[in-house]
């Protein structure tokens, strides 16, 4: 871009590259904000819809002695994703698929403390309904619980692409995020997630998926 006789190279390449504005968000998200409920506690409501459990070797010998907390890790942060349904309540993924006409009061329940102000229902819902409407990971979710609960297919799995050519970092194209396979064990590429309906343990989510932040 050119201004007054100046030229800028290193950001945009003299013009070249142009970015698109942001799109606008939605008009209960944006009230949200407006909240003080809201914003004192948005990081339990990020946490709250998180599909993937966060894992890491926590270092405490650093709070032994006076001063403030100190959250250290030793090693590497990685995230992990279980099975769709649970051996006992649902938890991260799967309570989008297992016992969705009790969704909110389950979220709500992992975040209970007496030392914090309670959290609201009404939040929980709204945020629930903007990711239903355009998160492409939860359309894809809740169509597996419309699977299963339509007529009670026991054996199928989510593959979630990692890229439709693996030499070559390509963007993601529309529709091809993953599919739901009526298969006990599907051929999928090496470098996709494959969630079976029940599995012994979770699986570590390798950092190079494209999906590994939107979990």
């Amino acid at each position: 871009m050119f201004t007054g006789g100046l030229g800028y190279n290193q950001c945009c390449r003299g013009g070249l590259v142009a970015l698109p504005f942001p799109r606008r968000s939605f008009t209960s998200i944006i009230h949200l904000y407006k909240q003080a409920d809201f914003k004192a506690n948005i990081r339990a409501y990020n946490s709250m819809f998180s599909m993937t459990s966060f894992g890491a070797r926590i270092d405490d010998d650093v709070n032994h002695g006076g001063g403030p907390y100190v959250f250290k890790i030793s090693g590497q942060i990685y995230h992990w994703i279980g099975s769709l349904c649970p051996p006992e309540r649902p938890r991260f993924l799967q309570m989008y698929i297992f016992d969705t006409e009790n969704e909110i009061p389950n979220r709500l329940a992992s975040f209970r403390n007496k030392n914090s102000s309670p959290l609201s229902p009404d939040t929980v819902a709204s945020i629930s309904s903007v990711l239903d409407s355009c998160n492409e990971l939860v359309k894809l979710f809740r169509k597996a619980r419309d699977l299963c609960s339509s007529n009670g297919t026991q054996m199928y799995v989510i593959c979630l692409y990692g890229s439709q050519n693996e030499h070559c970092y390509d963007k993601p194209s529309p529709g091809c995020i993953g599919e739901i396979v009526t298969d006990a064990d599907p051929v999928c590429s090496k470098f996709d997630i494959v969630i079976r309906t029940r599995e012994g343990t979770a699986q570590r989510i390798s950092k190079l998926h494209k999906l590994y932040m939107p979990l």
